[in-house]
C-alpha cells in the first residue's frame, strides 16, 4: 500500500512537470504573491517526486539518507532559486544562471537517483523464481 501511494505521488509529480514543460495555459498565471503558477507547479512536482523514496527506504540505510537529502534539496529548490534570482520572478544572468542550472540538475539527479536506488533495492530483495 505504501508503494502504491508513493507511486501515485510520483505520477502526480510527473503530470505536473509535464504540464509545466508543455506550457499548459493554466500555469501561465501569477499567484497572489507574484510567483508564477508554472514555477510553483515545478517546485511541487519536485517535492512530490522526492517524497516516495524518503518514505519507502528502510530505516537506517544509506538509501534513506540519500533520499532525505534529495527531499531536502527538492524542498529548498524554490527558495534557493528565488534567492539566486533576487525575487519571485525567476530570471537569471551570468554566474547565477550557471548556479541555478547546477542546483536544478543536482535536485533532478538526486530525486531520480533515489527512485533508481529504491527500485534496485527492491529488485535485490525479491527472491529469484
Amino acid at each position: 500500500m505504501k508503494f502504491l501511494l508513493a507511486a501515485t505521488l510520483l505520477l502526480l509529480g510527473c503530470l505536473l512537470m509535464a504540464a509545466f514543460l508543455l506550457g499548459a495555459n493554466a500555469l501561465d498565471r501569477d499567484l497572489p504573491l507574484g510567483l508564477n503558477a508554472g514555477v510553483a507547479a515545478a517546485a511541487l512536482a519536485l517535492v512530490l517526486a522526492a517524497v516516495g523514496p524518503a518514505w519507502l527506504a528502510g530505516p537506517g540505510t544509506r538509501l534513506r539518507a540519500v533520499a532525505r537529502i534529495a527531499l531536502g534539496a527538492a524542498v529548498a529548490w524554490l527558495p534557493v532559486s528565488m534567492l539566486l534570482a533576487g525575487g519571485v520572478q525567476l530570471s537569471y544572468s551570468g554566474w547565477r544562471s550557471v548556479a541555478w542550472l547546477v542546483l536544478t540538475g543536482f535536485v533532478l539527479l538526486s530525486v531520480l537517483g533515489s527512485w533508481g536506488g529504491l527500485l534496485l533495492a527492491q529488485a535485490r530483495r525479491r527472491p529469484a523464481a
